[in-house]
């Protein structure tokens, strides 16, 4: 079932895609605010990385019997996965990069 949700999610993304031209990608509501198209790239790197890191939990056993930090704890409990604004990551990927990969 979650996997069912994962590609629905994904396929989502894609046919929205569609409706955007590239010129509409790059343009920025403000200035400290990401693109629809360095929003797309963040959150497929991101989707990326949480692959990777579900392929490596599933490939060993070697931390199952330890306990969650009381961080991992809380977010847990709460059902409370929510994302950083992203406009505070904007360092970390500049808009000229992302647009460079969008080509």
């Amino acid at each position: 079932m979650l996997i069912e949700n994962f590609n629905h999610t994904i396929n989502t993304w894609i046919t929205a895609l569609h409706q955007y031209s590239f010129s509409q990608l790059c343009i920025q509501p403000a200035p400290k605010n990401w693109s629809l198209g360095q929003l797309y790239i963040h959150l497929t790197d991101d989707a990326n990385y949480y692959i990777e890191q579900i392929k490596i939990c599933v490939s060993s056993n070697d931390n199952a019997m330890e306990e969650m930090s009381a961080f991992a704890k809380t977010i847990f409990l709460n059902n409370d996965f929510r994302m950083h604004k992203l406009r505070e990551h904007r360092e970390m990927h500049s808009f000229h990069s992302l647009t460079a990969r969008m080509n």
